[in-house]
């Protein structure tokens, strides 16, 4: 599922509350700890630059994603 997939199929009707801000912060723990373990991935990869272009690839999108549904 595209990250464009599953903004417009989650049930992001909600008020701001205190789920909400529970959701965001571990979404940002994750994002994070997905980030931290790219990075160790691209010092670590023959080809760096496109490791780089590869977590840009998918931190970007789950980031914002992250961000609009909060």
């Amino acid at each position: 599922m595209t990250s464009a997939t599953a903004y417009f199929l989650l049930p992001l009707d909600g008020a701001l509350d205190q789920h909400t801000v529970i959701v965001l912060v571990l979404g940002m723990l994750v994002t994070g700890t997905l980030l931290a373990l790219q990075a160790v991935g691209i010092v670590r990869s023959p080809y760096p630059r496109l490791r780089t272009v590869e977590t840009l690839g998918t931190a970007v999108p789950l980031f914002l994603l992250l961000l609009s549904a909060t």
